[in-house]
């Protein structure tokens, strides 16, 4: 009633190009760690590790691992009502930096030591990914709201997980070491608690234009 549609998204998205960048930013680690421990961990297991696992033996650890993952998206989405999604996005990123610097270490032929990599890794993939649903929009005001989440997520997508298997392929071939996967993954930590600092959240006022 009102001819509130937005005729051109993308260009009415220009004066907003530092929040779809920064949300871009700030979720690329969410999709770094998942493809990393979804894709690339599988791949090194099995063709690289010494012993290797069995692909059904690695997909069964993954397939119990997963779980950890739905069970943080729901504690963190209500965390983050609680607390704020900025808090708990920083919080979560905080402790993936950590993981990064130091899990990598875990990937030996040891059912033990690779769970707890694959349950605590895909724990704060769930804890990163719960609030970035509300988290996203925020940044945006009402008129261009779908169109800067839905750029920001899929701009994450192909950042932070669309190169992440190759790029972790590639440096352990190149260094030998697989911490090196963990040295990507705090940069990209790194990135995102950058540009949750600097991202400025929509005012109330913001949403009337």
């Amino acid at each position: 009633e009102q001819d509130r549609v937005v005729k051109h998204p993308l260009r009415s998205l220009l004066p907003y190009w530092k929040e779809v960048l920064l949300g871009t930013f700030a979720m690329g680690i969410t999709y770094s760690l998942f493809y990393v421990l979804g894709t690339w961990s599988l791949s090194y297991a099995v063709k690289v590790m010494k012993p290797p696992f069995s692909q059904n033996e690695y997909l069964a650890m993954q397939m119990v691992s997963v779980v950890f993952f739905a069970i943080f998206i729901f504690v963190t989405c209500i965390y983050s009502d609680k607390l704020g999604r900025k808090t708990v996005l920083i919080s979560t990123t905080l402790a993936t930096l950590a993981f990064s610097l130091f899990a990598m270490q875990s990937l030996q032929h040891n059912v033990l030591t690779v769970m707890l990599f694959l349950c605590v890794g895909f724990a704060l993939m769930g804890g990163l990914f719960g609030p970035c649903g509300a988290y996203l929009p925020e940044l945006f005001p009402t008129h261009v709201r779908y169109s800067g989440a839905g750029l920001s997520y899929n701009l994450a997508a192909i950042l932070g997980g669309a190169f992440a298997p190759a790029i972790s392929t590639a440096l352990v071939k190149s260094t030998g070491a697989v911490e090196s996967v963990g040295w990507y993954l705090a940069v990209m930590s790194l990135l995102a608690l950058i540009a949750l600092f600097l991202i400025k959240e929509s005012k109330d006022e913001d949403y009337e234009k």
